[in-house]
C-alpha cells in the first residue's frame, strides 16, 4: 500500500516523509495493516495513494543546494562589535 503524507512528518525506516521533506510525501510499499493504521490514526493528514493514470508520482523535495550559489555579503561584520558585556556586571 502507498500512502500520501499531506501534513506533518512521518519517519519510516529512517526516512522522514512529508511536505518539504527529502523523502517526499509518498511512502511506498507499506503492508495493508501498516497503511491502514497510519491512515486511521492521522486524523486526515495521511491518505491512501492511488497512482494516477498518467503514471506520475508526487515530486520529492529538492536536494539541499551547494554553497556554489552562495552570494557573499559586502558588509564586514565583526562578532566582537555585536557582543558587548552587560553594563555594571562582571567587574
Amino acid at each position: 500500500m502507498d500512502v500520501l503524507v499531506k501534513r506533518y512528518r512521518v519517519r519510516h525506516n529512517g526516512v522522514v516523509y512529508g511536505p518539504g521533506q527529502l523523502g517526499g510525501q509518498l511512502i511506498e510499499g507499506l503492508s495493508e495493516e501498516e497503511g491502514t493504521l497510519l491512515i486511521e490514526k492521522s486524523n486526515g493528514s495521511i491518505e491512501q495513494y492511488h497512482l494516477p493514470k498518467k503514471g506520475k508520482r508526487p515530486e520529492k523535495a529538492a536536494e539541499p543546494e551547494d554553497d556554489d550559489d552562495l552570494v557573499e555579503s559586502s558588509m564586514d561584520i565583526n562578532a566582537d562589535d555585536l557582543i558587548k558585556p552587560a553594563k555594571g556586571k562582571g567587574k
